[in-house]
């Protein structure tokens, strides 16, 4: 019932008559393509961006990247096949590498490392002491589930339905990519076979069982110590500097603008380098007035992507302040080379050749501005000041 509520609301809403959202095609491809890692992540020449302008991702650069291999504007059903079709393409074209691809994200499932998606457990750990517990982390759990799944074998059909369960689970979510979150519901079932195991092992030690009990005692030191080591891999290549980055950028969506510039340094230092990091440093510096820092930001934003269209317009405006008109210009220049229709950069052009006493320029970038966004608030001023 709750699908079919949403099924209506998508039809009625979008004209798209799906049950459910229409995100699962571009994430069977994140996890089913030559590339993939296991995890989230972006496939080649895919924009999985996050800004405070827009919501990207796994939603509009999918959705782009769909339409113009297909030449036509895309439902959301139909980006969504897009992208499934190709993931299953690559199941057909490239068996064994699919089949890689999925030992792969074995791994991943059965590893003691939490998996980042949207956020970082290890990096969450520093806001909650509940977190920091040793029995929160997996690597001390799987190792003990393992033994009660060998234990509990023994009286499999009384077990079945925990068996069946988890490697159901497990399928559905090694079909797309895993993450800790992916992950989690499978964790009580998990417990469940860690008591097992434990239990197992306290009625060895009560019934004096010697021999069993060293060899279970054994083998959860062997497998304690092999998850303890992969974890360590993994903790020295993780992404430390996607959490306080997602934080920043969330504090610059809800305008507040300190706790997020402070954030995005906390990013930088973490080694993330990279355009839309620093795109966002230059919001945060420019609103809390920091112009030398947000010029420095915006002008490393486009060493790192010179086709960063916002950028230039937020420097050129800096710049505008700073009556350094010239450069202005300049910077709109190169907004508008990349694309003609950013009026926010030729209205201010305008403004920046009226500055200048360039009254013709002023006059004809206001017009050019007006013929194709007649409303354009600023375009519209600068035309009255030059009747």
């Amino acid at each position: 019932l709750p699908l079919l509520v949403c099924g209506l609301r998508n039809g009625l809403v979008a004209d798209d008559w799906v049950l459910m959202t229409a995100h699962g095609g571009i994430n069977f491809y994140m996890g089913n393509h030559p590339d993939a890692p296991g995890w989230f992540s972006a496939p080649p020449n895919v924009d999985a961006q996050i800004t405070p302008d827009g919501a990207q991702g796994n939603l509009e650069g999918p959705r782009r990247v769909a339409e113009d291999a297909i030449g036509r504007s895309l439902k959301a059903s139909e980006v969504s096949s897009f992208w499934f079709n190709k993931g299953l393409a690559f199941w057909i074209d490239d068996p064994i590498g699919a089949i890689a691809v999925t030992l792969r994200k074995v791994r991943l499932f059965a590893s003691g490392y939490e998996v980042p998606l949207n956020y970082n457990f290890y990096y969450q750990r520093k806001f909650s002491a509940l977190l920091r517990f040793p029995i929160a982390e997996l690597w001390l759990l799987l190792p003990l589930s393992i033994v009660g799944i060998i234990v509990a074998a023994r009286q499999f059909d009384r077990h079945a339905i925990l068996y069946l369960w988890l490697i159901g689970y497990a399928a559905g979510v090694l079909a797309f990519h895993v993450s800790s979150r992916y992950r989690m519901p499978a964790i009580p079932i998990l417990m469940i076979f860690a008591g097992m195991g434990i239990g197992t092992l306290i009625s060895y030690v009560q019934l004096q069982k010697w021999k069993p009990l060293c060899i279970g005692a054994a083998m959860l030191i062997i497998l304690w110590a092999s998850y303890r080591i992969e974890q360590n891999g993994q903790l020295a290549q993780n992404n430390w500097a996607m959490d306080p980055f997602n934080l920043g950028t969330a504090y610059l969506w809800a305008n507040e603008n300190d706790p997020a510039r402070l954030y995005l340094e906390e990013a930088e230092r973490y080694g993330q380098g990279d355009a839309v990091l620093y795109y966002n440093l230059g919001l945060a510096y420019a609103r809390t007035e920091k112009m030398e820092a947000a010029k420095g930001a915006y002008r490393r934003a486009l060493s790192q992507d010179p086709d960063l269209i916002r950028a230039y317009v937020n420097l050129g405006n800096i710049l505008f302040h700073e009556e350094k008109f010239h450069e202005a210009i300049n910077n709109y220049r190169e907004a508008l080379k990349r694309d003609p229709n950013t009026h926010n950069a030729r209205a201010n052009m305008g403004w920046a050749y009226w500055s200048l006493g360039r009254i013709d320029e002023a006059r004809s970038a206001w017009q050019q501005v007006l013929q194709t966004s007649p409303d354009h608030p600023s375009a519209k001023a600068g035309m009255v000041r030059t009747r």
